[in-house]
């Protein structure tokens, strides 16, 4: 597959979660973290060790255009390290923006708590506006600590747009429908695990697509080995390999969510499989290539 004509000239934003456990249980969440049955966090030694090669990676120039790294999950504020992992991250990237991005459940008390440390490592605050969330609260004391705070939304006069996934990919239109996609054109993904990192272009749905798998025996993680996403490890993997690999995925054939699930922001999760899925039948085999 050529690269797509969106192709981005650098990396400026990069996601990580630390854990996909959540203090939520959002209906239809797009890290599938209600599904999450065994331990997510990652450990100190593994976010080190693949910062210090992502910017082997992208060089000395890449870190300073690099604009924006977001410790993020499920929920970080519920993974006991965070700061820790504030220090290493800023110590890494002396230029970037890095942005807690929460729920805003327990902001407040972590805010009143490690404002000065927040101040010191120059940490920003963004949040989705749940109605139980006091944002205006979380917004003052932003303010009152002079701490950099944006909201993902503007209003809570709206509904999610959750994952959508397809049994049945439609390879003619994922060109199409990954131009449209505004997480097809803005995130890069780090996904953790142990020792192993994986990159994910476009939004990070493949980094946990092995949640929805193991708690439906689903097995979308196969397309993952047809070139969705890249081991940063690898030895071959270099600049222009991430910058090329911004383009359409297997994985985007069997997405709808620009189109797909939308569900109000206070609907509670009973982990069906519908809540993720696009369709009425569901078939035991996915159709892949």
């Amino acid at each position: 597959m050529e690269p797509s004509k969106s192709r981005k000239p650098l990396l400026d934003y990069i996601y990580v979660p630390i854990t996909l456990k959540c203090n939520r249980n959002c209906k239809g969440c797009v890290c599938f973290s209600p599904l999450v049955k065994k331990e997510t966090e990652i450990s100190l030694s593994s976010f080190e060790k693949a910062l210090i090669r992502l910017i082997e990676i992208i060089g000395s120039s890449g870190v300073e255009t690099l604009q924006q790294f977001d410790i993020s999950g499920g929920e970080p504020l519920i993974h006991s390290n965070l700061l820790e992992f504030l220090r290493i991250a800023r110590d890494k990237l002396p230029y970037t923006y890095i942005v807690i991005r929460s729920n805003g459940l327990l902001l407040p008390e972590f805010i009143i708590t490690n404002y000065k440390i927040l101040q010191d490592l120059k940490i920003g605050i963004s949040i989705c506006p749940y109605p139980e969330i006091d944002r205006k609260n979380i917004s003052d004391l932003c303010k009152r600590f002079k701490l950099r705070f944006s909201e993902k939304h503007e209003t809570t006069d709206f509904r999610f747009i959750k994952t959508g996934i397809s049994l049945m990919p439609n390879y003619r239109e994922m060109s199409n429908e990954w131009e449209r996609c505004s997480d097809g054109n803005s995130c890069h993904t780090l996904r953790i695990i142990d020792d192993n990192t994986a990159y994910y272009t476009g939004c990070s749905t493949p980094a946990y697509i092995d949640i929805f798998d193991e708690y439906f025996n689903i097995s979308f993680e196969n397309l993952l080995k047809k070139g969705d996403r890249i081991n940063i490890f690898n030895k071959d993997t270099s600049l222009n390999t991430l910058l090329d690999f911004h383009q359409p995925i297997a994985f985007c054939a069997h997405c709808r969510r620009r189109t797909g699930i939308f569900y109000e922001n206070t609907e509670i999760s009973e982990r069906n499989i519908d809540e993720w899925l696009v369709g009425s039948s569901h078939i035991n085999k996915v159709c892949f290539y």
